[in-house]
């Protein structure tokens, strides 16, 4: 171990012993000067020595995105190509690679009775999009949830690509109109956080101009999110809202969950207003989800546990999506 510039622990300690026989075989004021500075310059030493063998790290992992110009999943990232901070204070990243835990993903489905002339698109988007997390990892676990008139689970995680397509092509417009789209991710995220999900994502389709039932407040849900440590993407469909139409409370507070929540999570937001547009959309979401790289790094063992966390990238030619909430 190194404790000075060019001295050893072992080359220290001897030092210390030599000052100490100076000052037994001396006398004098001159002698106990000399015996003075060296017990003042030995104890420092032996501190800083134990402070540093008495201060371990843990390992930290957090999932991230990475693209390149084209929104190509980016190729050949290391270590040094990453800054990651939390509560301002850097942490040395030690490794980035393929997720060792599988995708546990919450599939959340708008079925309010405005969706019955977007069936056939939505099916087919949905299928597509079961059928790429399958194939890229077979034990993905998908939850599949819909929050028309109430919030409700349909089927619960499972890799069984059959049941899922059941569930797909059972998909119909309740007569209600009220959508429950935040009381379903909060409750999609309590569940993910109750079976101690590794690597949880939400995924919801929604309808914009669907009026909002929900009475749980945006900062449940953010908290929620926040708490299980789950990736967000949405996809919106927007309807025709005359200009300058002012929104009501309750969707202002959902804009909040599908953009800001969103994004902060480490995920986003699609929007799109033609039908076509969907299974471009959701294609999109699942190469994001499917092309999440996991990153070790260190942290102070019996720190603070930290609140916000920063991941950047040092090249320009690449795109970093990651929470802004340091894991649990």
């Amino acid at each position: 171990m190194i404790d000075a510039p060019g001295h050893t622990q072992s080359e220290s300690v001897l030092s210390c012993v030599q000052v100490d026989l100076i000052g037994r075989r001396r006398t004098g004021t001159l002698a106990a000067i000399v015996f003075a500075l060296g017990a003042a310059v030995c104890l420092p030493l032996a501190a800083d020595n134990h402070q540093r063998a008495a201060a371990p790290s843990t390992e930290a992992h957090v999932y991230i995105t990475a693209s390149d110009r084209q929104g190509a999943a980016a190729s050949r990232l290391v270590p040094a190509d990453l800054s990651v901070r939390e509560d301002g204070a850097a942490r040395v990243v030690t490794k980035i690679a393929p997720p060792a835990a599988p995708l546990q993903i919450a599939l959340l489905v708008d079925d309010t009775s405005a969706i019955q002339p977007l069936l056939p698109e939505l099916r087919a988007a949905l299928s597509a999009f079961v059928r790429t997390v399958l194939t890229s990892r077979p034990d993905t676990q998908v939850a599949w949830w819909t929050f028309g008139e109430q919030s409700r689970m349909v089927f619960a995680p499972t890799n069984d690509a059959a049941a899922l397509q059941r569930a797909i092509d059972g998909l119909y417009a309740r007569t209600g109109d009220g959508s429950y789209f935040m009381e379903a991710v909060l409750d999609a995220a309590r569940d993910l956080r109750r079976r101690e999900a590794a690597r949880p994502a939400i995924v919801a389709f929604l309808l914009d101009d669907a009026p909002e039932r929900s009475t749980s407040p945006e900062r449940a849900i953010t908290a929620a999110v926040r708490d299980a440590g789950a990736v967000l993407w949405t996809i919106v469909q927007h309807g025709r809202v005359e200009p300058g139409t002012p929104a009501p409370a309750e969707r202002r507070d959902r804009t909040t969950v599908t953009t800001d929540n969103a994004i902060d999570s480490g995920g986003g937001t699609k929007d799109i207003v033609d039908r076509l547009e969907m299974d471009e959309a959701f294609a999109s979401v699942a190469a994001a989800l499917t092309a999440q790289l996991e990153v070790t790094y260190e942290r102070p063992a019996g720190a603070k546990p930290p609140s916000k966390l920063q991941v950047t990238t040092k090249r320009s030619d690449v795109k970093i999506l990651a929470p802004k909430w340091a894991p649990r």
